[in-house]
């Protein structure tokens, strides 16, 4: 059932956003900037694109998701 969009709430159509997944684990104590910095330098993409980049832990059990 679909309807209007709730005040406050977002969406994103996957079909045009780029998702971008980093391979290596990352240290989760990371915050956006040290994230973003990982994106512009490791990725060599633009943080600020219009995509999606996601993280992953050492054991693989957690994910961070950057939106740019």
């Amino acid at each position: 059932m679909a309807g209007p969009i709730a005040q406050g709430v977002g969406m994103i159509q996957w079909d045009d956003v780029p998702v971008y997944v980093h391979r290596q684990p990352v240290d989760f104590r990371k915050s956006i900037n040290g994230l973003s910095v990982l994106v512009q330098e490791s990725m060599a993409l633009e943080v600020f694109s219009r995509s999606v980049f996601v993280f992953g832990n050492r054991t693989r059990n957690k994910i961070k998701i950057l939106l740019g």
